[in-house]
């Protein structure tokens, strides 16, 4: 069912999309105190972030525009199973589970939530989830492409981004020539 909007564009561009906060590892340094002081522990306040409409539309946009091989985003991730190991309680896991199923028509691959998204656990999740895609942390990627199996299963993904820190070039060597 279609969701009726009465706001123009205009009207509406600014307003929150959705909104996260920090953690608290970032913000201004705060002294803590409980029932024993420890003042060598500083934690920051958490800050709202605020994804607005417009900001959203990043993604639709940017699903549109060609890369080096004349094929949009869109369409290298259009009907593909995709596997996030980053939980939807974080920031990057909760936007790109949203934007990907929306804007890239992505079906997001989801681990068991009894546990960590460890190499093993990854690793079962590549070969057993049917997925085409891997979206996570370059650690992760690093330690799968540690174990020859799982290196295989890694190889035959269509496609991988990772953020949250560079991907070693040794690791982007070992699969350059596969994916």
């Amino acid at each position: 069912m279609p969701y009726k909007c009465n706001q123009t564009w205009e009207e509406g561009k600014d307003d929150p999309w959705i909104m996260f906060h920090t953690s608290g590892t970032t913000g201004l340094s705060l002294k803590f105190d409980m029932i024993v002081t420890f003042p060598e522990i500083s934690v920051g306040l958490p800050k709202l972030i605020t994804l607005t409409n417009k900001m959203m539309t990043v993604f639709d946009v940017t699903s549109t525009l060609p890369d080096a091989d004349q094929a949009t985003q869109a369409s290298k991730n259009k009907d593909r199973r995709v596997y996030s190991p980053i939980p939807m309680f974080h920031q990057v896991g909760m936007v790109g589970a949203l934007q990907g199923t929306v804007w890239r028509v992505a079906t997001i691959v989801l681990g068991p939530s009894t546990k960590p998204p460890g190499p093993a656990l990854s690793a079962q999740v590549l070969q057993f989830g049917q997925v085409q895609g891997f979206v996570g942390p370059p650690l992760l990627l690093k330690a799968l492409c540690r174990d020859p199996a799982s290196l295989e299963l890694v190889r035959g993904l269509r496609f991988i981004n990772w953020g949250g820190a560079p991907l070693e070039k040794a690791i982007g060597d070992l699969l350059k020539d596969y994916i």
